[in-house]
């Protein structure tokens, strides 16, 4: 099943980002791992999240960050006249061999050339999950952070009952005593 092309005389319909419906595309900075269960589908640190009008912001990951082999080409197509043409997969292992959860734009316009080639997931209908959680960079040192916040909070509660002088941080081996 073909998506229907809007189209001018004869033509698709080609429409161009604006004010009044907005796309943009960033990096995204969060690891993207897509998994059905226990099947693991996608893993990322490079993918691109499109923002696009008043739809939710959609993912768009890197075809060497997906197991392709789950990939079954379909030969279901939709038209958008802001991105172009898209093409589906179905990931047969999920028991859903008529669903076509996965899209892609091979030749997108050049306002969003950026896509071309990702696969996105839908998330919409929970069919697939979607979890994102930060990268761990030089900014951003959670971890050290909360070890910072837990050793001043064990500091903090040896303090209130007047244990002094510290010559070395609390619950290492060398200043264990029975």
């Amino acid at each position: 099943m073909s998506g229907r092309k809007r189209t001018f005389y004869g033509r698709p319909q080609i429409l161009t980002p604006d004010a009044s419906h907005p796309i943009t595309i960033t990096k995204c900075s969060s690891v993207v791992i897509v998994k059905k269960g226990q099947l693991h589908i996608a893993r990322t640190g490079a993918a691109l999240t499109l923002a696009e009008a008043s739809y939710p912001p959609v993912h768009y990951i890197p075809p060497q960050d997906i197991d392709m082999s789950l990939l079954e080409r379909s030969q279901h197509t939709t038209y958008c006249p802001y991105k172009g043409e898209a093409s589906y997969y179905r990931i047969p292992a999920l028991g859903e061999p008529g669903l076509n959860s996965v899209w892609t734009y091979e030749t997108p316009f050049e306002t969003v050339s950026e896509i071309a080639g990702y696969l996105a997931f839908y998330r919409t209908d929970y069919r697939l999950s979607l979890l994102t959680r930060p990268q761990p960079t030089a900014h951003n040192s959670r971890p050290i952070l909360r070890m910072n916040r837990w050793y001043s909070y064990v500091v903090n509660i040896i303090r209130k009952r007047n244990v002094r002088n510290l010559s070395r941080p609390p619950f290492m081996a060398s200043n264990w005593k029975e």
